[in-house]
């Protein structure tokens, strides 16, 4: 799982595209639309929904 801000200017040279070739069992990306680097505190309500939403989209079986 990964979650970034829009505004991130770690965005520009690393876009979220084509990530799965380095992270090998990425199942989620949420881009969080407006902060920047510190995601989780500009927009804490958003990253908790994408943290607490997770285990729910997972194949445990």
């Amino acid at each position: 799982m990964a979650v970034a801000g829009a505004s991130d200017p770690v965005l520009a040279f690393s876009p979220w595209q084509g990530t799965e070739r380095w992270l090998a069992d990425l199942r989620s990306v949420t881009i969080v639309e407006g902060p920047g680097r510190w995601v989780q505190q500009e927009r804490p309500c958003e990253v908790d929904a994408a943290l607490l939403g997770f285990p729910g989209g997972l194949d445990l079986t």
